[in-house]
């Protein structure tokens, strides 16, 4: 079942699953209130849904979704907006594909859907990785580390971390050294930018 609010995006997408000899559309829709109409009259394996399907928009329209536990959900988007995209993963979608991406890359994302897996975008899963690993990084420092690392990233001079947390400048300079090759980086920007995005 294919929906999306564009007739032509509908048509390219079925034209190209009608090439497929091990799929078939069985419906279309033009809007969320039609899909589910569809979705629950054909009951496909696989629903390919624009995420941004009016009127419901993407977080509703996944809850409305839900209830269709059995049908798997590929969708179409027209965003780049990375929390978007994890959110709708997160959802319960099997897979998300860019309506700017080749038509390869939704018929893969069809089909390891259709056999209960989940498909990632490259570049989103290469990107969703890259944050895995800085968290990770994040995560190996030792408590009195993050301390010193928390505080240097807000700009404090080592004398005043030193003060703060009641040890000396050495040992504050000895803590840094240990942090920036944890997290292989080379400088206090660069700490604040891991601080303000992997700290709890």
């Amino acid at each position: 079942m294919v929906a999306d609010s564009q007739a032509v995006i509908r048509l390219g997408v079925r034209l190209a699953i009608e090439e497929q000899r091990d799929m078939h559309v069985v419906g279309e829709a033009c809007d969320a209130e039609s899909a589910l109409a569809a979705v629950a009259a054909t009951n496909p394996d696989v629903a390919v849904l624009e995420l941004e399907l009016e009127p419901l928009g993407p977080l509703r329209l996944m809850q409305r979704f839900g209830v269709h536990s059995n049908v798997r959900l590929v969708l179409l988007a027209g965003t780049d907006d990375h929390e978007i995209v994890e959110a709708a993963l997160t959802g319960g979608a099997r897979a998300i594909v860019s309506k700017k991406a080749p038509m390869a890359q939704l018929l893969e994302a069809i089909r390891t859907a259709a056999h209960g897996a989940g498909w990632t975008p490259p570049r989103l899963e290469a990107q969703m990785t890259g944050r895995d690993e800085e968290s990770q990084a994040w995560a190996s420092l030792t408590p009195r580390e993050r301390d010193v690392a928390g505080l240097v990233a807000q700009g404090l001079p080592y004398k005043k971390v030193a003060e703060q947390l009641a040890i000396s400048d050495h040992t504050v300079k000895n803590h840094l050294r240990s942090i920036y090759d944890k997290l292989d980086i080379n400088s206090r920007v660069e700490l604040a930018v891991h601080a303000a995005a992997d700290r709890p």
